[in-house]
């Protein structure tokens, strides 16, 4: 099964600290795409989330450059 990017076209998040509830600024948070079955992944961008916990990646530059299907996206950030 693989991800259509034309179709989901960007990836939001928003990080919320789970003791508190409250949103989380400033963490790095990383944005990468599966290829070759999954088995490897291409990290295409990095981003920090802003006051309320929020980022947004844009998938249509990928789009724009022939990457549609995927088998997967994934979002990292650091852990304490």
């Amino acid at each position: 099964m693989s991800i259509s990017l034309k179709k989901l076209m960007k990836v939001r998040c928003r990080l919320i600290d789970r003791r508190t509830g409250q949103p989380v600024p400033g963490i790095v948070v990383s944005l990468s795409v599966g290829v070759d079955g999954a088995t490897r992944a291409i990290p295409i961008s990095t981003l920090s989330s802003d006051a309320t916990g929020y980022l947004s990646f844009d998938l249509k530059p990928l789009v724009d450059l022939g990457i549609d299907d995927v088998p997967g996206v994934y979002v990292s950030a650091p852990q304490e």
